[in-house]
């Protein structure tokens, strides 16, 4: 969540209300049902409510795994910040995988994430203008790599510009070099 709250039950029983910076993990698997509202908590203001949803489809041998669902409170969010010598940062929040010995906290069970040769690795890249961060190679030659770049104006990769709002494959077999213009 990046700004505003919902409000989340289900079939499992679970029941959250989360915000700013908290995250949401659910399995579908052999099935869940979930509802998604979006609270008015204000009646003399606007309600915003911005937020990414990002799907990983299950392998054939997991779609009838157990459903699950946990919530991963913004405070448990691991965030890396590195610094360069302009003094421009760069904070990296670990949702999933691995950066610099520093992991995410375990995804779901039987979710793709938590098999670590899928090598799945969320991260939310904050970076000032001007800063510029390497996203190191992936260990595995299979894996997929994407950039989704928001809150722009651009970003460049390897020097190849990106506008707010695009995404990008990058190679995988090496760094790449990530930068806010």
């Amino acid at each position: 969540m990046r700004t505003g709250y919902i409000d989340h039950s289900d079939s499992l029983g679970a029941i959250a209300r989360f915000g700013v910076g908290d995250l949401q993990w659910l399995t579908a698997g052999k099935g869940i049902v979930h509802s998604e509202m979006y609270p008015l908590l204000h009646d003399d203001r606007d309600n915003p409510t911005e937020l990414f949803q990002i799907w990983l489809n299950l392998p054939s041998a997991g779609k009838l795994t157990e459903p699950h669902f946990s919530m991963l409170w913004n405070e448990e969010i691991p965030r890396l910040r590195y610094e360069n010598e302009a003094g421009r940062t760069v904070t990296i929040s670990l949702i999933a995988g691995t950066i610099d010995g520093v992991a995410a906290p375990a995804p779901p069970p039987n979710s793709w994430a938590a098999t670590p040769a899928n090598e799945v690795g969320l991260w939310h890249i904050d970076l000032e203008s001007d800063a510029s961060w390497t996203l190191p190679a992936a260990a595995g030659s299979e894996t997929t790599r994407a950039i989704y770049v928001f809150d722009g104006p651009t970003a460049a990769l390897d020097g190849t510009h990106l506008a707010d709002g695009h995404g990008a494959v990058v190679r995988c077999d090496r760094d790449v070099a990530v930068a806010r213009r």
